[in-house]
């Protein structure tokens, strides 16, 4: 009931009531009856409506610190950043606001004040402020009489807070070394068989590529090999997926040495590659410039020659050896697992918050004893598939959040990857979207560009999730 006329509903019935002194008195008694419930109801009015609206001001205060420091992230350096992140930080804050005022029935939305203060180059907080006056019965009665309700919350970015580590796992197979971005893709694909400088065969021991016959020939006596085409390809300027890799996790570790300078001994990072082996190229360290240098040293691994060490074409074959190369996935994923200690919520140096990065283009290609070359020779006893989402999930199992970068294939003309070509179970790309902890950590790259862009997000996924917190309200 409206205020106003509730008080004139209790006047007019006590004027109305002229039935002798005890009627009077009743009616007294029931103003003060209804008025003391009608107080209540206000006071409960109160207390719940503010506790609505600190939860407002910490959902939008957390949701725009996040949206603001995502922006800081990503245009380091700019002039402009930080008023671009005020604005950011109010209009996300906004949002938020007036759509949980919408769902809990509160009209109009009470008014808000956003305020974001840097703290570093990449970092900050927000403080969100909000002012809202009820409607109540009887106002004047309380001590809240046409004063709003304020309430405040402010998040922050505080790198500090917790101890955590990054393993980075690489593929580094030689179907790495497809072109890494569309004038590259455009330059590879008009080659012969769609795919010099990947198909395994970055050190030319096949047709795929031309420069490892002599000029006019295509007679085996005739070949080169090996013939260097990774160094090729860096001196015609063409740019491959690997080189995008390096530039990525390179630029990712110097990212992160600022936070490093700050708190050497809570953050640690690693970096393996797989391929057909294995190899630990950063054991785990807080020394960011290790890091960067060890990123840097990120390439493509080389292959080995098809049929057996001579190549002649002939018995004895070797295939198991002299197959191009693997690409050892389960097996290197559960070995990168044995090798992660000090797993945890982030409280201590012992329990560290763990976040695995796995860049792979999706396909496993691994020896196969079984298969009969002579009856079926197209498979030289390797077979291509993708059977390693169990040793994503033992990974996961283990208290470890999973970010997946698929560095796709583009399309060619391969009998053993086509198959897994399309999307969904039993594709890479399907896999390789299993594999991450969360539909937000996996990321599609077609080319050399989204890789990076991927590696920044999630750069800055990670420092908001070890660093976003609430540090006060009132």
């Amino acid at each position: 009931m409206d205020a106003v006329l509730f008080r004139n509903f209790l006047l007019r019935q006590f004027l109305l009531d002229q039935s002798g002194g005890v009627i009077v008195f009743a009616a007294l008694g029931s103003l003060v009856i209804m008025t003391a419930i009608a107080v209540g109801i206000d006071y409960s009015q109160l207390v719940a409506t503010k506790t609505k609206l600190q939860a407002f001001t910490d959902s939008a205060a957390l949701s725009a610190t996040k949206a603001a420091n995502n922006y800081m992230f990503s245009h380091m350096g700019d002039s402009g950043a930080e008023a671009a992140a005020q604005q950011i930080a109010e209009t996300t804050a906004t949002q938020s606001v007036t759509q949980n005022a919408q769902i809990a029935g509160i009209s109009p939305v009470p008014a808000i004040v956003v305020k974001y203060v840097p703290a570093s180059s990449i970092s900050g907080s927000v403080s969100v402020s909000l002012s809202y006056t009820p409607s109540l019965l009887i106002p004047n009665l309380l001590d809240y009489a046409g004063s709003p309700l304020t309430v405040k919350s402010t998040a922050a970015m505080d790198e500090g807070e917790s101890y955590f580590q990054i393993v980075f796992v690489v593929d580094i197979s030689n179907s790495m070394a497809i072109g890494g971005d569309p004038a590259a893709i455009s330059t590879l694909e008009n080659g012969s068989s769609q795919c010099v400088f990947a198909c395994h065969d970055p050190n030319g021991y096949g047709v795929s590529t031309e420069s490892c016959y002599a000029p006019g020939s295509r007679k085996s006596s005739s070949r080169k090999w090996p013939c260097d085409m990774r160094t090729y390809a860096k001196q015609q300027g063409i740019n491959l997926k690997i080189d995008y890799v390096n530039q990525a996790i390179q630029e990712f570790m110097q990212d992160m040495s600022e936070y490093s300078a700050k708190y050497p001994d809570k953050i640690v990072v690693s970096i393996s590659t797989i391929g057909t082996n294995f190899n630990q190229i950063l054991s785990p360290t807080s020394d960011m410039q290790s890091a960067v240098s060890a990123a840097s040293s990120i390439d493509v691994e080389n292959a080995t020659q098809w049929s057996n060490a001579q190549n002649s074409g002939s018995a004895p074959f070797d295939f198991k050896n002299y197959n191009y190369g693997y690409t050892n996935m389960s097996e290197y994923l559960n070995k990168s697992l044995s090798m992660i200690s000090n797993i945890g919520d982030g409280s201590t140096s012992e329990k560290k918050k763990t976040y695995f990065v796995f860049l792979s283009d999706g396909a496993q290609d691994v020896w196969d004893g079984y298969t009969d070359v002579y009856s079926d020779p197209n498979t030289r006893y390797r077979v291509v598939n993708v059977d390693y989402s169990s040793a994503c999930q033992k990974i996961k199992d283990s208290g470890i959040k999973f970010f997946s970068v698929w560095a796709t294939y583009y399309s060619i003309n391969d009998y053993m990857v086509n198959p897994f070509m399309g999307t969904g179970a039993g594709s890479m790309q399907g896999t390789m979207q299993s594999c991450a902890s969360a539909p937000e950590d996996f990321f599609e790259a077609d080319d050399g560009p989204a890789i990076k862009n991927a590696i920044s997000s999630i750069f800055s996924s990670i420092m908001n999730d070890v660093s976003l917190r609430l540090v006060g309200n009132n």
